[in-house]
């Protein structure tokens, strides 16, 4: 069956008897349980990658490096990994006893060595676990994960029954799913060193009793109020600060090196924030002002974080004090509106519709930077 090997004994299973509409199906009965990263290395094998399984065969996508890879990243970056339920079939399965406990029904029940069993959802897991259990031996092996059985009664998985519901399954798990966007995904994450940063960035106070937590998206979602999305925002910090995410968490681990940096963003974001018309967004035609200001754009945010940059810049090459972010007391521009003369003149918006011109961050850099006698970082010089 083109699959990697798995080992030729029985597995005895403790499970919760479930029931999914996938149970109105003939022959089809689903359980609940939990197994140990050695009993899943062990009894559950992956299936083979299309260069190896004609794609006709298939049942499954093919395990890449990449989603792997990000398995490892995170079992090394963390100390609190835990991983989502993972899905099963099989078309065959003894069950011993059947038992109430509490409001359940619980069975025990053993999974026959020759039993066909196919791991529907969690191959890249399955596959991450098989390589974590080799490079630490035994150190893993207790280590649960949860799953859903699903019990096919067929003479085998590979029947076009069997092949039909688990590609459907597969379909029904990933084809309409849609991710969460980046800003819920990212204003969630408070494990990396970065994301510590942004979320106390988040808690400092900015004007008139409000947090900059009360103007920022944290869902991904602009509702009155907001002037940026918590992603718009965390890409604007590492404009400010000059590296990607992952070196920021390397210089970042550093406590020191941590309150230094929330110092000096907090500087930057407290005198740049002071100078927008942000109480625009506050009405009931907040969606309306938000689409027509320039300072609640991506460009703008990306721009005014390399703006930030030059003048961090300047602080270090001239040794003044922090107080330099004063120069935004001087930020005399439109930007409270895209459509104005001067973000056409410099090609910033388009004169016909005033859309957005992809790619102009750098440009509104460097405007910032002219308008304020700032000297430009490298980034914007470029």
């Amino acid at each position: 069956m083109a699959t990697t090997e798995h080992q030729s004994t029985l597995l005895p299973l403790t499970l919760f008897k479930a029931k999914e509409g996938l149970s109105n199906k003939a022959g089809v009965t689903i359980y609940e349980g939990v197994i140990t990263f050695e009993e899943l290395a062990k009894h559950f094998p992956v299936e083979a990658n299309s260069d190896v399984l004609s794609e006709q065969l298939k049942r499954q996508r093919d395990v890449d490096s990449g989603r792997v890879n990000a398995l490892k990243r995170y079992w090394q970056e963390t100390d609190a990994a835990v991983f989502p339920n993972m899905t099963f079939f099989c078309n065959e399965l003894t069950v011993l006893e059947e038992m109430k406990i509490g409001n359940r029904s619980v069975v025990t029940a053993e999974l026959p060595a020759t039993a066909d069993r196919f791991i529907a959802d969690g191959q890249g897991r399955a596959t991450f676990i098989k390589w974590l259990l080799a490079q630490y031996k035994d150190h893993f092996n207790d280590f649960t994960v949860s799953f859903k059985l699903i019990h096919i009664a067929d003479e085998s998985l590979t029947t076009p029954f069997a092949t039909k519901l688990i590609r459907q399954l597969f379909s029904d798990y990933h084809v309409s799913l849609k991710k969460p966007n980046k800003s819920i995904s990212h204003h969630f994450n408070s494990r990396t060193p970065f994301a510590a940063l942004c979320h106390e960035l988040l808690e400092m106070e900015i004007s008139q009793g409000k947090r900059l937590k009360d103007r920022i998206g944290l869902h991904g979602k602009i509702n009155c109020g907001t002037m940026w999305k918590f992603d718009q925002f965390k890409a604007m910090v590492l404009k400010f600060i000059g590296v990607s995410a992952s070196t920021a968490d390397k210089s970042l681990a550093d406590a020191e090196h941590f309150e230094v940096t929330l110092g000096i963003c907090r500087d930057f974001l407290k005198e740049a924030i002071s100078k927008f018309p942000v109480n625009m967004l506050d009405g009931q035609d907040y969606k309306s002002q938000h689409e027509a200001a320039m300072f609640t754009k991506v460009v703008f945010t990306n721009g005014l974080g390399l703006l930030g940059r030059s003048i961090f810049d300047a602080i270090v090459v001239n040794g003044t004090g922090d107080d330099s972010f004063s120069v935004f007391q001087n930020l005399n521009l439109p930007i409270a509106d895209k459509a104005d003369k001067f973000w056409i003149k410099h090609s910033v918006v388009t004169h016909e519709d005033h859309k957005i011109v992809r790619g102009s961050d750098k440009r509104i850099g460097a405007l910032l930077c002219q308008h304020l006698k700032v000297f430009p970082t490298l980034e914007l010089m470029a």
